[in-house]
């Protein structure tokens, strides 16, 4: 399984939210998530989205999944460690905790082209006011990313 998660900030230390998606290789959606972080910060989000991507994805029992972020502060964090005095330690380690489980994780950097489906959903996200929403079937927003994503559509980087 492919777990993709992102974090949206509407604006610097404002409303920000959190989203991700899981699918096959072949590109199936399996579901999807968001939810709202309130006034906070984006790193805030990001570390969100990868600590509930990741234990959904224990939840629902899938055993080996590639996780991609387009933060790549989060994954240096996530794989180097960080001070226990560090504002997100907690939630670091949980992170941490849950990728040492008698499972196949890893966890990988991309760039935010390659990480469109899991945007829509963190700006979904960002713009609610659920701490969490569990998506059994994409919505609508999502049709285009995801159509893209299936189609192999590689974007220019600017």
């Amino acid at each position: 399984m492919i777990l993709n998660v992102d974090g949206s900030a509407l604006t610097n230390l404002g409303k920000v939210g959190f989203g991700g998606l899981v699918h096959n290789h072949d590109g199936t959606f399996q579901f999807g998530f968001y939810g709202s972080v309130g006034l906070s910060n984006i790193l805030h989000a990001e570390i969100q989205a990868l600590l509930v991507g990741i234990k959904q994805c224990w939840q629902t029992e899938f055993r080996k999944v590639m996780c991609f972020s387009d933060s790549l502060h989060v994954v240096q964090l996530v794989k180097e460690g960080t001070s226990q005095f560090h504002h997100y330690a907690n939630e670091l380690e949980i992170i941490q905790d849950f990728m040492k489980k008698d499972w196949t994780i890893s966890l990988h950097h991309t760039f935010r082209e390659g990480n469109a489906c899991a945007d829509v959903l963190a700006k979904l996200g960002a713009t609610n006011v659920d701490p969490l929403i569990v998506l059994q079937e994409p919505p609508y927003s999502l049709s285009l990313a995801l159509l893209a994503d299936a189609y192999g559509v590689s974007f220019v980087r600017t």
